[in-house]
């Protein structure tokens, strides 16, 4: 049911709004604490499952609420543990409304800088220079070198016409696993592949059906016909976790205990990128330490190497962002950082312009918003690079197929 236009509830609420039930009979409700925090049909959000539920039943519901005890469940996993990668040590809690009881759910706490964004509100002269800045520190960096070969071993498996959104997915896919192979990463396959930000799993069951590994994925979401059943058809083990990067321990995830594996994900958006360095950054080896810690415990895996085709740079916070050291260096701070986030956008939203003068400044913001990303990633690979890996970036795919054409590389020396 959906409410008309100048109706506050739509038919199924409008008797209760008026103090009946559902036969026109009065119920002893009033029309004035409808909708009040106290009236006794107030109905009030569940957090989890996003059903809005009449108050004095929501501890009712919590208890049979599918989505609270599908996130009971995920607490519950040894390779679970809140905020681990978001980046910073302190969290707030997050605002409990209407029907965000505590109850046996606990406390809800959310990251304080990880998940907010901080409004630019740069001036004009501000925004000048920082351009400036972008353009002198691009132009140190070396250039970009296209590595956009396709994986001979994935040619069996390419769509039957090489048209549409299948065979671009085709290109990139295989275009990352070229990549890897080339480094030497898939010499043996029983190294097990790692897909983070994992959707429906297109890039490992590809890496499945080319190498015969077995491969572990990792979404926060549930997908529908995922691509799961074609990696099992190649006799490849499958692990699937819906969990949100942030709060992933890959060290205890026990289809990846004691073994070698490859971490590598086709358009990361935004933060999780940073997320993901963070998990798989105590997979290093033994001896490694990172921010003072030795990240090394028993039967921990071993992270061979990592691609990620990076994205949605806008969508980036400071607070859960590798590279901030980096940044800080060069003057950039919170309020900078998110004025470059904004203008990332740019590179694959401008539109053409149909004079002369949008032209120009379709040119502008389009390089802007390429510098952004270039800067974006930079940090990202030195973050990699201080880990101790051979870092680089490259273009691993025509910018016809998709905008979001860069790749980070990471290969752990021999």
């Amino acid at each position: 049911n959906v409410a008309r236009d100048g109706d506050r509830y739509c038919a199924h609420h409008q008797a209760q709004a008026r103090g009946q039930d559902a036969k026109g009979k009065e119920d002893g409700s009033h029309k004035e604490d409808w909708g009040t925090q106290h009236g006794p049909t107030h109905r009030v959000l569940c957090i989890y499952c996003k059903t809005w539920i009449i108050r004095k039943k929501i501890e009712k519901h919590h208890s049979k609420c599918p989505a609270l005890l599908r996130e009971k469940e995920r607490r519950a996993q040894p390779y679970y543990k809140e905020n681990v990668n978001a980046g910073i040590s302190n969290v707030i809690p997050k605002p409990i409304g209407l029907g965000e009881e505590r109850g046996e759910a606990g406390q809800h706490f959310v990251s304080k800088s990880s998940s907010v964004t901080v409004e630019p509100d740069l001036t004009e002269n501000e925004k000048t220079a920082l351009v400036v800045v972008l353009k002198a520190i691009c132009k140190d960096l070396d250039e970009i070198e296209s590595d956009t070969g396709l994986c001979k071993e994935c040619a069996p498996h390419a769509p039957s016409k090489p048209v549409g959104k299948a065979w671009k997915h085709f290109q990139q896919q295989s275009s990352i696993l070229a990549c890897l192979k080339s480094r030497g990463l898939f010499e043996d396959s029983k190294k097990v592949v790692l897909e983070l930000g994992a959707g429906k799993g297109g890039l490992g069951t590809m890496a499945s059906r080319a190498f015969g590994s077995d491969i572990v994925m990792v979404d926060y979401g549930s997908f529908r016909n995922t691509t799961d059943r074609y990696a099992r058809q190649a006799g490849a083990k499958v692990c699937r976790i819906q969990m949100d990067l942030k709060h992933l321990l890959v060290e205890r995830i026990p289809d990846l205990a004691g073994r070698s594996f490859v971490f590598c994900s086709k358009h990361l958006c935004g933060n999780a990128t940073d997320f993901a360095l963070r998990a798989v950054s105590r997979c290093l080896g033994p001896a490694k330490i990172v921010d003072g810690q030795d990240r090394k415990e028993e039967g921990t895996p071993l992270m061979e190497g990592l691609a990620i085709a990076t994205c949605c740079h806008h969508r980036c916070t400071w607070g859960s962002y590798v590279g901030q050291k980096w940044l800080k260096e060069l003057k950039i701070g919170e309020r900078k950082f998110a004025q470059i986030c904004r203008w990332a956008s740019w590179a694959t939203t401008v539109k053409s312009g149909k004079t002369k003068g949008a032209e120009a400044e379709e040119k502008r913001r389009l390089e802007v918003g390429r510098m952004c990303k270039r800067v974006l990633d930079r940090g990202r690979e030195l973050y990699i690079d201080s880990l101790g890996l051979e870092t680089t970036i490259v273009r691993y795919v025509d910018g016809g197929v998709t905008g979001e054409d860069k790749l980070l590389l990471g290969i752990r020396p021999r």
